[in-house]
């Protein structure tokens, strides 16, 4: 189960150490991705690395 309090904790950290801009060769995030105002801790957490939260691996 993952832990709001962990990604609310953790997500300032992040936009400390992991700038917003520029992210090129040197940050290997992806662009912050935009989340809704309900967005979870995670979510937020999540799609400032660049990862969209909304993905999810479907098997096949």
């Amino acid at each position: 189960m993952l832990n709001d309090a962990l990604a609310t904790a953790a997500l300032p950290a992040y936009m400390e150490k992991v700038p917003a801009e520029p992210r090129g060769p040197e940050i290997p995030f992806g662009p912050v991705v935009e989340v809704g105002d309900d967005a979870t801790p995670y979510e937020r957490l999540v799609a400032w690395t660049g990862r969209d939260p909304r993905w999810s691996r479907v098997a096949v």
